[in-house]
């Protein structure tokens, strides 16, 4: 039998932590660039509030959708490990 190559896409679960990994970078850039800009002290009241709700409430979502994501990934490796398990005893291995 010819063996074929399998060109493997990233999964579903990899694709999502990629854009939660970019989305925490892009928060964590957003906070330090603030800080800096707020390094002398002259305030920024009522917008520098209301951003950082923002980025509080983007953290809040994040989080979500990374407990989301784990729940996702364990139910589909229980059920991989499960397929393997019965792969594995019609095969009599």
């Amino acid at each position: 039998m010819p063996s074929q190559s399998i060109i493997q896409k990233p999964s579903r679960v990899n694709r999502a932590h990629n854009r939660l990994e970019t989305a925490i970078e892009r928060l964590e850039t957003a906070i330090r660039k603030r800080a800096a800009d707020d390094g002398g002290g002259n305030g920024g009241g009522a917008n520098q509030g209301s951003e950082l709700v923002s980025l509080q409430a983007e953290i809040r979502s994040l989080r979500g959708e990374n407990i989301d994501l784990k729940d996702t990934h364990r139910q589909v490796s229980e059920r991989l490990d499960a397929a393997v398990h019965r792969l594995k005893g019609l095969v009599g291995d």
